[in-house]
């Protein structure tokens, strides 16, 4: 896979690179911690290898996060292994809930139709979901906006909100350079928060606003509540409390820095 816009090909090829068993697990006990996250971009890249790690971390009783694809709902055992080893996030780039959007930038891994199902497969095993979401397509109206709210509020997930950016190197930047749409080389303005490109419905402007305007509405403290506490189980209120609370303090972070329009703690 090697969509349009992603820039991880670019630095580091199209290899797995796969860490020994025993490393990962010495340290993660040189932590200290219970609460471990993984770095890669998706931990289940190769399956034979995180099936045996998800089975090697289940005597160290830790609590982890990590990125992975929508895939792993599909894959009960190996699901069902990664939770029991501790997994309590999965963080997963949806990037956008329009197909004609994903197809605009050659995201062919991801199916639309099938990502309710999907959550419901996560949370139903008490892991909270997290997701990428990107803005700025040229297929986008005003209404994506709005069907994207309620996509979001229905099935309660902490959406991680980006500016489509075109980061040198990549394709993306390359069409964008090529059709004159580029509004500035200004690299330290290509931080996903802003419109560094000429949309095609829409000023830069009003995306922005209609970006940030979202960011406001899901993080608002209704949505906020509502999404950390909705997923509470009785056989296990006291870690289930614990990790909602820590959501929804991020998540009043996050409300305060889309009403502010700073990303500082995004």
């Amino acid at each position: 896979m090697d969509c349009d816009y992603c820039c991880v090909t670019r630095f580091h090829g199209f290899k797995h690179r796969l860490r020994p068993i025993g490393d990962v697990i010495r340290d993660i006990k040189a932590t200290g911690s219970r609460f471990i996250g993984f770095a890669d971009d998706n931990v289940i890249g190769h399956k034979g290898h995180a099936r045996e790690l998800f089975k090697a971390i289940q005597p160290l009783d830790v609590r982890w996060m990590g990125q992975t694809t929508m895939y792993m709902a599909d894959d009960e055992d190996l699901l069902n292994t990664a939770v029991k080893s501790g997994m309590r996030l999965a963080w997963i780039g949806i990037e956008s809930i329009r197909p004609s959007n994903l197809e605009e930038v050659h995201r062919k891994i991801n199916q639309v139709d099938e990502f309710e199902r999907r959550i419901k497969a996560f949370r139903d095993r008490g892991v909270l979901v997290a997701t990428n979401l990107m803005f700025g397509f040229d297929d986008e109206t005003e209404e994506h906006y709005e069907e994207t709210f309620n996509f979001l509020t229905r099935n309660r997930v902490f959406p991680f909100l980006w500016m489509l950016t075109p980061a040198p190197g990549t394709a993306l930047f390359e069409r964008f350079d090529k059709e004159g749409r580029l509004l500035h080389k200004d690299w330290s303005r290509y931080n996903a928060y802003e419109m560094v490109f000429k949309p095609k419905n829409f000023s830069p402007e009003k995306v922005d606003d209609m970006f940030w305007e979202l960011g406001r509405r899901l993080f608002s403290f209704k949505e906020n509540f509502r999404r950390s506490f909705s997923l509470m189980r009785m056989n296990n209120l006291k870690e289930d409390f614990f990790i909602r609370s820590g959501e929804f303090m991020i998540g009043t972070a996050v409300g305060r820095a889309a009403r502010e329009r700073w990303p500082t703690t995004w």
